[in-house]
């Protein structure tokens, strides 16, 4: 007790009243944040997170203050044990400083908002929350990856949302003997008849070089972002389909295997 200008008889009735001042500073800081955020729509998803959490934490450590002046405490104490663990705390926090500038610089930068699909080395998923210290996506399959800010940085970053349209590949091989402008014009029919296919940019038709046996060629079609997940698995069954229709086939590899009888003459040393 000799931290606190509190006799025994008044610390109870004293703690009570710190119990009152932090619970009402929760309630009010959360409402008051509330209140204060609903009118910052204008703010992007991240940015108005950044401030909410902000705003929160800045009300409640108002209170949290308060709370321990009507304890009494003797700040200088603090003070005394701040100085004796900030060296710990500045060796401790040196990631969480890097963490913390690399959030600030992502979220002036923006190279991705909450709700785009990016892909960050081997995860891919939708940007649930992009805060101070981290980053979290949500992965095709449901679950939740935190990503430090520092790697975010460090890693190459795919969006593959940043744009209104993407453009879906196509890649097989077909015998070497076929006809291309007959399997190009078959191919840019299909493209014609599939609703979810753009006219602009124009669909492209590409040769890319010889396989062993075969043709190696590409078909590129165009799309909205927001339907690419579902159309190109549609897609390329429906290529599949035209190819089989139009009795063009898909090159298969071939290997020879010759069969060479023993010789009969046996080298004795």
């Amino acid at each position: 007790m000799s931290y606190f200008n509190l006799s025994e008889w008044e610390w109870l009735p004293r703690a009570s009243e710190v119990l009152l001042i932090l619970v009402f500073g929760f309630i009010f800081s959360r409402a008051a944040t509330a209140l204060v955020v609903k009118g910052l729509r204008f703010l992007d998803p991240q940015a108005h997170m950044i401030v909410k959490k902000l705003l929160f934490y800045s009300l409640f450590g108002a209170f949290f203050g308060w709370s321990l002046h009507r304890l009494g405490l003797d700040f200088k104490v603090l003070i005394g044990a701040a100085g004796i663990f900030s060296v710990a705390i500045g060796f401790a926090s040196q990631t969480s400083a890097s963490n913390l500038i690399s959030g600030i610089f992502l979220i002036v930068e923006k190279p991705f908002v909450v709700g785009d699909t990016i892909r960050v080395a081997e995860w891919e998923g939708i940007v649930i929350s992009i805060d101070l210290l981290s980053s979290r996506i949500r992965t095709y399959d449901n679950l939740m990856v935190r990503i430090p800010n520092e790697n975010l940085m460090k890693s190459a970053i795919t969006n593959l949302t940043r744009f209104p349209i993407r453009r879906a590949d196509v890649e097989f091989s077909v015998a070497r003997e076929q006809d291309l402008d007959r399997l190009e014009k078959v191919l840019l029919a299909l493209a014609r008849q599939e609703p979810l296919c753009l006219d602009e940019p124009s669909p492209l038709f590409v040769v890319q070089g010889f396989g062993e046996s075969s043709l190696s060629v590409k078909f590129c079609v165009w799309t909205s972002t927001a339907s690419f997940p579902k159309f190109k698995s549609h897609f390329i069954a429906s290529l599949k389909n035209c190819l089989d229709e139009e009795s063009i086939s898909l090159a298969v590899p071939r290997r020879r295997v010759e069969t060479i009888a023993p010789s009969s003459r046996s080298t004795f040393f």
